[in-house]
C-alpha cells in the first residue's frame, strides 16, 4: 500500500485467485480514508501487485508481476484518472526508478543483466523509450529523483558472497577501491584447472546458448576425455539453457510451457557442440537421470 499525493487517498493491491483454473488477477484500489469510498482503478492478470509514487507529485506507477522474473507496468495520472499501459501487454524485466521531466524512468535488464536506464514519456509506451544510460559493466539496481535529477543508489560499502567453479566461497566487502575478505579463504589449489564459457547452437531453432566447461588445463580436445554434463565427471559442463531470466523476458519465455522443447534442444545442441569441438567422445558423454534439473524439469 502507498499513500496518494492527495492526503486522504491510499492505493492498495488485492489478489483474487480462482482455485479451479489456477489463475489469479490483481485489483488496484484507491481508498479514501475520510469518506470511506473505494474504487478499483485497474484489474489485470498476475500473481502480485506493487505500487509506487513518483516524486513529481502527479503519478502512481503500478507493477503487476506475471511471474517472479518479469512484470507488466502501468502509469496512473492522479490528476486525470488516466491509466497508460506502459509495456503494452508484454511482460518485461524492469524496475521503476522515478519520474522526472515528464518521463518515467526504469532500470531495464532485458538482454543485459547489468541493466540500462530507460525514460518513457508520460502517456507513451515502452516502444517510445529513450536510453538515458546504456548498459555497462556496473550493475544498476535502484534509483530515485531529487531536484529534477535521477540518481542511482550506491552504498559506501557493498558486501557480497563470491564463489566459482574452482574457488571456495568467501564473504567480501568492497569499498569502491578494493576488496576485503571477511570470511573464508582462497587456498590457491586450483592452478591446474580452467573454466571456459562457450556458445553452441540449439538444435531446434539455432539460438546461441552459453555453457561453461571446467577441465584440467592439460586435457586437450582429442576425443579421449569423458564428460558428464551438469554433473561430475572427467570434464564438468554446465548448460545455461533457456528458461531463466539471464537474457531478459524473451529468453525466459522461450523455455516455458509450449516452448519447453527448446530446453531439450538447447541441451542437445550444446552436447553436439562439445562433440564437434573434438574434446568428447559421444559414447563417453554422461547425463544425470534428471538432466539440468532446474530448467528441464521445473521451469514451466
Amino acid at each position: 500500500m502507498v499513500w496518494s499525493h492527495q492526503a486522504s487517498v491510499a492505493y492498495a493491491a488485492e489478489t483474487e485467485a480462482d482455485v479451479k483454473s489456477q489463475q489469479s488477477r490483481i485489483l488496484i484500489k484507491a481508498c479514501d480514508i475520510v469518506s470511506g469510498e473505494e474504487k478499483t482503478i485497474l484489474t489485470a492478470e498476475g500473481i502480485i501487485g506493487d505500487i509506487k509514487n513518483s516524486s513529481d507529485g502527479k503519478h502512481v506507477i503500478i507493477e503487476i508481476y506475471k511471474d517472479y522474473t518479469v512484470s507488466y507496468f502501468y502509469s496512473y495520472d492522479e490528476r486525470t484518472g488516466k491509466i497508460t499501459d506502459i509495456t503494452q501487454g508484454k511482460a518485461v524485466q524492469m524496475k521503476y526508478a522515478d519520474s522526472i521531466d515528464g518521463k518515467h524512468c526504469f532500470i531495464c535488464k532485458e538482454k543485459k543483466s547489468t541493466g540500462k536506464i530507460l525514460a518513457i514519456p508520460d502517456g507513451e509506451a515502452l516502444d517510445c523509450a529513450e536510453v538515458y544510460l546504456p548498459a555497462g559493466k556496473a550493475t544498476l539496481e535502484n534509483g530515485f529523483a531529487i531536484g529534477g535529477k535521477l540518481f542511482v543508489l550506491m552504498t559506501e560499502k557493498v558486501f557480497l558472497k563470491y564463489e566459482s567453479f574452482i574457488e571456495n566461497p568467501v564473504l567480501l566487502a568492497f569499498d569502491g577501491e578494493g576488496f576485503e575478505i571477511l570470511e573464508g579463504k582462497q587456498d590457491g589449489q586450483t592452478s591446474e584447472i580452467m573454466v571456459e564459457q562457450l556458445w553452441a547452437a540449439s538444435v531446434g531453432d539455432g539460438r546461441k546458448v552459453p555453457y561453461f566447461v571446467v577441465r584440467r588445463k592439460d586435457a586437450e580436445p582429442d576425443g579421449n576425455h569423458p564428460v558428464w554434463i551438469y554433473a561430475y565427471g572427467g570434464i564438468y559442463v554446465l548448460a545455461n539453457i533457456r528458461g531463466g531470466a539471464e537474457f531478459g523476458s524473451e529468453w525466459h519465455e522461450e523455455g516455458m510451457k509450449m516452448q519447453k522443447k527448446n530446453c531439450y534442444y538447447d541441451f542437445i545442441g550444446i552436447t553436439e557442440q562439445l562433440i564437434a569441438d573434438g574434446g568428447r567422445d559421444k559414447s563417453e558423454s554422461r547425463y544425470p537421470a534428471v538432466p539440468t534439473e532446474d530448467s528441464l524439469c521445473q521451469r514451466s
